[in-house]
């Protein structure tokens, strides 16, 4: 008896799906202000581009070719945030999701820059801390600004005795904050400005580093604490002439006055006397300290002639006999016209 064995092949269907290739791209902050720090994007993305929903992904950077990190993110996440990131040169690589193994290839970087430090100085002339002036009068803040780029964003603030905050200070018909260029900064950059209020000024600055990017992107300037100006204001100076009872007033804050072409002084016309008024003194307490001088000048004038008369006098009865000297009448003097100028400068006395 003959046995034959018969094989039965079954043919099972397999069906090979072949993904596509997967990349990496990242975005970061192309720079960071000082001692600061900066955050990049990480997105996982298809071989056309798109944002790739996966399953749990993970890769790994670096910086500067130290100390890797390795990061996973949840499946169906397509973009991954990494935040306090030092300035430096950054490396992603070793992808892995499950499907495609990408160990030991860079799958992108990026670098992040770190701007240096600005410095910004802020005085009067000459360096001054402090003036006084009248009230309107324009002051000229010098600014200066070292190690930055530019543009750079000025803004003035103000604070009065009576103040606690600072304040932006707007009583000017300008924009407050102002931009300065580059080279004007850093050559020294002159804003003349009329003060209305009187107390400490300071300025804070932003450099702008050329970034276009998005047009609000700036780093702080550091403006020292002993960097302010104290200004006083003073009334506005008049300048009063009483010849008799007629009173006229020259002028506000616009000392000096040509006197010679105001009063034309002349021998006939009399002697003139300025005297300093204090701001805020009373016009009768002027006048009280311009009498007393006018007191004083009276006489001495009064006994310089009494010495020129008794002089004559002697000489006369030493030559020969003659009648009593009989004394000149001393003419009394008329007070001459005054002036008063209310301003705080040092106080003089003018002839002419």
């Amino acid at each position: 008896m003959l046995y034959t064995t018969v094989a039965v092949w079954r043919s099972t269907s397999l069906v090979l799906k072949i993904e596509g290739r997967r990349t990496l791209r990242a975005t970061a902050e192309p720079w960071v202000c000082y001692d600061s720090l900066g955050t990049a994007v990480i997105q996982l993305l298809d071989r056309n581009g798109d944002p790739l929903m996966s399953e749990n992904w993970s890769y790994t950077y670096q910086r500067d070719n130290a100390n890797p990190r390795d990061c996973t993110v949840i499946g169906g996440v397509s973009r991954d945030t990494l935040h306090n990131l030092s300035p430096g040169h950054y490396v992603i690589k070793d992808f892995k999701d499950g499907v495609c193994n990408y160990v030991g290839i860079d799958m992108a970087t990026f670098t992040i820059e770190e701007k240096g430090q600005a410095t910004a100085t802020m005085s009067l002339s000459e360096e001054r801390r402090d003036t006084t002036l009248c009230a309107g009068a324009k002051l000229p803040f010098h600014i200066q600004v070292q190690n930055g780029v530019g543009p750079y964003e000025v803004t003035l603030w103000y604070r009065t005795s009576e103040m606690t905050d600072w304040e932006i200070y707007n009583e000017w018909p300008g924009s407050n904050p102002f931009y300065i260029e580059s080279a004007a900064a850093v050559a020294g950059y002159e804003y003349a400005l009329p003060i209305l209020k009187e107390g400490e000024f300071k300025i804070t600055v932003n450099d702008f580093y050329d970034d276009n990017s998005t047009g609000e992107r700036f780093c702080p300037v550091i403006v020292s604490d002993d960097q302010t100006v104290l200004v006083r204001l003073v009334a506005h100076s008049i300048v009063a002439w009483h010849p008799g009872s007629i009173t006229r007033r020259f002028g506000e804050c616009e000392l000096p006055i040509d006197l010679v072409t105001v009063l034309n002084p002349s021998p006939a016309n009399g002697v003139f006397h300025i005297t300093k008024r204090i701001p805020g003194e009373a016009e009768e307490q002027s006048r009280m300290a311009y009498n007393e001088a006018m007191l004083k000048e009276k006489k001495a004038a009064k006994a310089k002639t009494t010495r020129r008369a008794g002089g004559a006098s002697k000489k006369k009865v030493e030559g020969a006999p003659a009648e009593a000297p009989v004394a000149a009448p001393v003419a009394e003097e008329t007070p001459a016209p005054e002036v008063v100028a209310e301003t705080p400068e040092v106080a003089e006395t003018t002839e002419k």
